[in-house]
């Protein structure tokens, strides 16, 4: 009963909704038959644009070339002023224009119908019984095992005969098939013992054993000849170094310097290292090895677009005479502003 009853319910709440659409429709209608006609409403095409609630049916009026448009809970639809053409009549004379008739009133909006109650929820069945295990069939009976048959009577000794002569060795007979293991017989009396067979062939060498104990260590040998002396290695010569610490030093024409003595004709190793702090984002940092005024070909440099601290560092090799001489480096900066920290300068003579 209660399905019949919902729809029975749902019917009439569209009917009432579709009558109220149509109330709605044709006061619509009215108003824009009895006011002046907009310059879109109807279309050129004699056709009326309009909106429909979903959820109210209400239905009202729209001109889509002013921008007009239906909303999100509206459902669009159109339809025409007039019927079809018909054949062209006489021209009349011209009516006087009468007065503008007044707005239709707004329909009352129809209450919403209530919510239908929720059917119960069915019964859940029981289940079913398991049904029983079917018995196990028995175990067929063993067979019977036969009797063992009697030992037959011992037989009596015989007289013991002569010892003949011992006979030539006959060649060796195959070995034949090993035929099936007898009943044991009854122990006869020990025969004389016969003469000493020909030795058999060597039999195979068996496993190695075990390894022995480690034996004591022997006494050392004599020295073996001196050999040839190695190739002469590299020789540090001279040091210098140079260390600004933890200040900031502005990076624009910062050239440190260091006096290095060669005590002779020499390779100089420079290696330097800093850290870079660009002040204002942009602009280029450049820094290259300066010995006695002449700068290296080698360089380091950063190019930053923000304002983040990054390590530098780089090495060279120059090639210089006995005597003294000025060794570091030189930083200069295209735009921006950059300070330097931590700079480090170490250099180092090698034969």
């Amino acid at each position: 009963m209660v399905p019949n009853i919902r729809r029975t319910r749902r019917l009439n709440r569209d009917e009432r909704l579709r009558r109220r659409a149509v109330l709605v429709g044709v006061a619509a209608l009215a108003v824009f038959a009895g006011a002046p006609a907009l310059a879109s409403v109807p279309d050129a095409n004699s056709t009326y644009h309009a909106c429909r609630s979903t959820s109210t049916g209400v239905v009202r009026i729209i001109d889509p070339s002013a921008g007009q448009s239906c909303r999100s809970n509206e459902t669009p639809f159109t339809f025409s002023s007039s019927g079809p053409t018909g054949p062209s009549g006489v021209v009349g004379p011209s009516g006087p224009v009468g007065p503008s008739g007044p707005s239709g009133a707004t329909g009352v909006t129809g209450e919403t119908g209530p919510v239908g109650p929720t059917g119960a929820t069915g019964v859940t069945g029981e289940t079913g019984p398991t049904g029983p295990s079917g018995p196990v069939g028995p175990t067929g009976a063993t067979g019977v095992t036969g009797e063992t048959g009697p030992v037959g009577p011992t037989g009596a000794t015989g007289v013991t005969g002569e010892t003949g002569p011992t006979g030539p060795s006959g060649p060796t007979g195959p070995i034949g098939p090993s035929g099936p293991i007898g009943p044991t017989g009854p122990i006869g009396p020990t025969g004389p013992t016969g003469p000493t067979g020909l030795t058999g062939p060597t039999g195979p060498t068996g496993v190695a054993g075990p390894s022995g104990a480690t034996g004591a260590t022997g006494p050392s040998g004599p020295s073996g000849p001196t050999g040839p002396t190695g190739p002469t290695g590299v020789t540090v010569a001279d040091q210098a170094w140079y260390y600004g610490g933890a200040s900031a030093f502005s990076a624009s024409g910062f050239s440190p310097s260091v006096a290095f003595t060669a005590s002779r004709a020499e390779r100089i190793f420079l290696q330097a290292s800093m850290n870079s702090v660009p002040v204002t984002t942009g602009g280029l940092l450049s820094c290259k090895m300066v010995v006695d005024g002449t700068a290296s070909t080698k360089s380091a440099s950063a190019n930053r677009t923000t304002t983040d601290t990054e390590p530098m560092e780089w090495a060279d090799v120059f090639n210089v005479a006995a005597g003294s001489h000025t060794v570091g480096f030189a930083c200069s900066v295209d735009t921006g502003a950059w300070n330097l920290e931590y700079p480090l300068l170490q250099a180092w003579g090698v034969g």
